[in-house]
């Protein structure tokens, strides 16, 4: 016998010696181990198209008339390619791009690994479901959690002066038991199975009302009597979100929103919201096979493929948007990382009032250009590392645009030897402004460039108002063009406090001011370069018209041109040569 089949995949081995017979047979062997433990293919509903793209993995259909639910993979000598299809074995797993969904082969068709013999996932309702046998059984007292309902106002309204005001709401954003009846578009009724509830509502003028004269009321009304009253005066455009906490309810009561100001004023659509949370009963769940809804108010979660949530950041994001959770300042919405490592081949867009929380969530980013994370303003980010991607992306891992308010926090940048050059942070416009990072660290090696750059191309230096506090950030790459650790270009109060500026080479700048009237205030720093070769690099270098301000601060090696201020506010140990 010149060879047998080996347990499992069937893959042939055991050659007798001097059997010239092997090449093809391994060859196909080793095209099954390619295909099999890359363990992804891009549909399994897509009907195979006559030619594929090299490296193009499908299953089969399972209604297709030939080679149903196997595995076809388009392969071949170049203009020889075709179709190979490949059988799988029972309990193979394979991840599906088009679905976001890892199933399983369980020798008679393909399954959703949380799914099994067939059975489909649990409700996504908002309910809590236990498996029972080969049915999802809702667990007691948790029903009441899936009635909610979101209003919001897509027309314009005046409210008038000195006048209770009903307030109307037409665009109905969520309606998980129906709340609303467009016969009564003032109301939100409670429909039968609900016993507890949180009523919320937040009304804003569309422009500034006029400090000094206006008196500004809104009210919950239950059964056509006050529950809850917000007030505020003198106040612009409006008081803070109000909610009544939990109460309970019977079916058929209803909730209206009212309200009262002595000047007349038009509501901001987007802004304004009327919501209503249903509460169920607390219940103890020990059941290891429960599978739970991926959304909860205001937050989503994110689990990574295979888990019980969505399966990217950008299917919660997406889930989100649709929802309407981050509806405005003082309603931001949450997605929250519960896996130890992500993989992200393009850049993500977040939209203004999205949060992403995690503990130290590892990001490996393949993208050969773009950053990580676009930001659009109002974003708060906590708890992610960077390691790995690509060696030709040279982008900023956090791209602020020319937008404001945005935090970052204990995230982190590692170098990873030689497929990391990103940067960490950047920011470039005319008008971002309240940019901040903290507790952060950074291992760049970027061969130019700095890990954080905040650049103001307006037609003035302006006041930015960023600060970046509890930093360790070492540039420890060979520089073959200008860089380092922090660059700012016209932009004024920027602070940095608490942190270690490392460097090691020439051409290299711990901080570098630029610009005419560019401040910094520095205070409990460490920066600390080890100059070499011709050209040794600077902790700190201004040039002429920019200011900086320090107290506590330690530095080896510093450069002011003439024409630029530097203000001692301690006694430090920092070395200033002038050049």
């Amino acid at each position: 016998m010149a060879q047998r089949a080996l347990p499992g995949l069937g893959l042939r081995g055991f050659y007798d010696a001097g059997y010239e017979g092997w090449g093809t047979p391994l060859s196909e062997d080793l095209r099954v181990l390619s295909v099999l433990t890359a363990g992804s293919a891009l549909s399994r509903t897509t009907v195979l198209p006559a030619a594929g793209a090299t490296g193009d993995i499908y299953i089969v259909p399972s209604d297709a008339a030939a080679n149903a639910d196997q595995i076809a993979v388009w392969d071949g000598e170049s203009g020889s390619e075709a179709w190979v299809y490949l059988v799988p074995v029972a309990g193979l797993v394979v991840w599906i791009a088009d679905e976001q969904a890892s199933v399983r082969w369980e020798g008679a068709s393909w399954n959703l690994t949380g799914s099994s013999a067939g059975m489909e996932d649990a409700p996504n309702d908002g309910g809590i479901y236990g498996r029972s046998d080969a049915s999802w059984v809702e667990l007691p007292g948790t029903g009441a959690a899936k009635y909610f309902a979101r209003m919001s106002k897509s027309s314009a309204t005046t409210v008038p002066a000195s006048t209770s005001t009903i307030i109307s709401w037409d665009n109905k954003v969520l309606d998980n038991g129906g709340f609303y009846d467009v016969g009564a578009p003032t109301r939100l009724t409670i429909p039968a199975g609900v016993t507890e509830v949180v009523v919320s509502a937040l009304l804003r003028s569309e422009s500034a009302i006029g400090s000094g004269t206006s008196d500004f009321v809104i009210e919950i009304l239950k059964n056509g009597s006050t529950l809850v009253l917000g007030n505020i005066d003198n106040q612009f455009w409006g008081p803070p979100p109000i909610s009544t906490g939990v109460i309970p309810v019977v079916a058929g009561d209803y909730f209206e929103v009212r309200t009262w100001c002595n000047a007349s004023f038009p509501l901001d659509e987007g802004k304004c919201y009327f919501s209503v949370h249903g509460i169920g009963t607390a219940t103890v769940i020990t059941s290891a096979t429960i599978l739970q809804n991926t959304t909860a108010p205001d937050e989503y979660i994110v689990t990574g493929p295979g888990g019980n949530g969505f399966a990217t950041i950008e299917a919660a994001r997406d889930r989100m948007v649709t929802d309407g959770e981050n509806a405005g300042f003082y309603s931001p919405a949450k997605i929250k990382l519960l896996t130890r490592s992500l993989s992200i081949g393009s850049t993500i867009v977040l939209p203004q009032h999205c949060s992403i929380m995690a503990e130290n969530t590892r990001i490996r980013f393949t993208g050969a250009s773009g950053s990580v994370f676009d930001l659009s303003g109002y974003n708060q980010i906590k708890g992610l590392e960077f390691c790995g991607g690509n060696a030709a992306n040279t982008d900023a891992v956090f791209n602020c645009g020319d937008n404001t308010d945005m935090s970052i926090l204990e995230c982190h940048l590692y170098g990873n030897d030689s497929d990391n050059f990103m940067k960490f942070m950047k920011a470039a416009g005319g008008a971002f402004a309240r940019i901040n990072a903290e507790r952060c660290l950074i291992n760049h090696r970027g061969l130019s460039g700095y890990a954080f750059s905040l650049n103001n191309t307006g037609t003035a230096t302006r006041f930015c108002d960023c600060w970046f506090e509890n930093i360790f950030s070492d540039t420890y790459s060979a520089l073959t063009g200008y860089g380092g650790n922090f660059e700012s270009v016209n932009c004024k109060d920027v602070r940095l406090k608490r942190s270690t500026i490392r460097g090691n080479y020439a051409k290299y700048t711990g901080l570098r001011l630029s610009g005419a009237s560019c401040s910094w205030h520095l205070s409990h720093c460490n920066f600390d370069a080890a100059p070499g070769g011709a050209q040794p690099g600077f902790d700190i270098y201004a040039v002429a018209g920019a200011r900086l301000d320090y107290g506590a601060v330690s530095a080896k090696k510093t450069g002011f041109e003439a024409g630029s201020t530097i203000v001692a506010l301690s006694t430090d140990l920092i070395a200033l040569d002038v050049v």
